[in-house]
């Protein structure tokens, strides 16, 4: 009996020791530096980049990314490994997500987002400067005074406006003033919207199969906004999320995309998804949804509704998103 008692207790004793045995699956992702990348942003220059992933894990493990524009030069390990994302060179700006699990444990993961962010030049380069003296005949003597006085003046007022937007906001108390330019962005309260075959619309906040509902807007040279139209705007609030990057608060909740393309816009609770604003070519700005779905908020016209604040694919053209900002 007591020799059974003990084989009963070694045996045990010998299971409970190959269970302690068994290793506890991890996984860990840093840069080269050692900064931990869980959750976080890497900024990549428009021109592209290299960035090594540092991987230490016991486990096999797999790591994806959507967009064509990242190649990821290993896509399943075991182990501690190096994976090296190439990033192609942007003509906007753009993200994405990579997302690395194990794959016995895909509970298991860690993830990351690459922004890469292009931005247009607000004002663009003067012409007239380094022509004139040329075109300027040696042998008329008389013009030349009169050149130089006409070249002055001209190029102040074309550049003060451009230069220095907070001067005139300085003296317009209690007005409106549109935003479309980076310089001009930050967090705070605006009625957001954009230009459709020049007239301006609104969005007033109401949701109509996966798109956002507009009102037409005229903004008055004393800088009033009026409107003919039962549905008012709706104010949103820009929440900064990181560098030219807000999260768009409306009364309904956060504006967030489904997916690429039309009618995908919804209202939510969950902060996960900001927007990331650069420069449009024509002024105003293109905003695209951080993350992996490549998607992008644009001024719209459609029969018989007026213009709508919507979704579409990323690469897609569109009218401009411009903001407006009362002047407290």
């Amino acid at each position: 009996m007591t020799i059974t008692l003990l084989l009963i207790i070694l045996i045990s004793f010998s299971a409970c020791s190959h269970e302690d045995q068994t290793p506890i699956p991890y996984l860990s992702i840093t840069l080269e530096d050692g900064g931990e990348l869980n959750e976080r942003m890497i900024n990549i220059p428009y021109g592209g980049d290299v960035v090594n992933i540092i991987v230490k894990s016991n486990s096999p493990w797999q790591a994806e990314c959507a967009a064509e524009w990242v190649d990821i030069s290993s896509t399943s390990g075991t182990g501690d490994g190096i994976i090296r994302l190439s990033i192609d060179q942007a003509e906007k700006s753009r993200s994405t997500a990579v997302a690395i699990h194990l794959t016995e444990y895909a509970q298991i993961k860690s993830s990351f987002d690459i922004i890469q962010h292009v931005s247009t030049p607000e004002t663009p380069p003067s012409e007239d400067n380094p022509l004139q003296p040329d075109d300027t005949p040696d042998d008329t003597p008389e013009q030349k005074p009169n050149d130089t006085p006409n070249d002055t003046p001209n190029e102040e007022p074309n550049e003060e406006p451009k230069d220095n937007p907070e001067e005139e906001e300085n003296t317009q108390k209690g007005k409106y003033i549109e935003i479309n330019k980076l310089s001009q962005l930050s967090a705070g309260e605006y009625y957001i919207g954009g230009y459709q075959d020049g007239a301006l619309h609104l969005a007033t906040g109401e949701m109509h199969i996966g798109h956002c509902r507009t009102s037409r807007y005229t903004i008055t040279e004393d800088g009033d906004l009026v409107t003919s139209e039962s549905y008012a705007a709706a104010t949103v609030t820009l929440e900064a999320a990181t560098e030219n990057g807000y999260y768009i608060r409306f009364d309904g909740g956060y504006l967030s995309a489904t997916a690429a393309g039309a009618g995908k816009l919804v209202f939510t609770s969950d902060k996960s998804k900001y927007w990331l604003f650069s420069a449009h070519a024509n002024g105003g700005f293109v905003v695209l949804q951080q993350g992996d779905i490549d998607v992008q908020i644009i001024i719209s016209p459609k029969a018989k509704d007026g213009a709508l604040l919507r979704s579409v694919a990323g690469d897609e053209e569109g009218n401009a998103i411009v903001l407006f900002r009362k002047n407290e």
